[in-house]
């Protein structure tokens, strides 16, 4: 999955995934949950 995104993404998390022994596809799930969790605490938080 990694490679589906734009160069200087996958490329970090490669990078970061051979620097900490973390496997590559925990590294992405993390970043995918960390955005989807901040869209919708943001969402919440511009409710009026």
């Amino acid at each position: 999955m990694a490679d589906t995104l734009p160069a200087p993404y996958g490329d970090e998390m490669k990078g970061i995934s051979q620097a900490t022994g973390v496997p590559l596809g925990e590294i992405v799930l993390y970043n995918i949950f960390y955005e989807i969790f901040t869209l919708c605490t943001s969402i919440v938080a511009e409710d009026q």
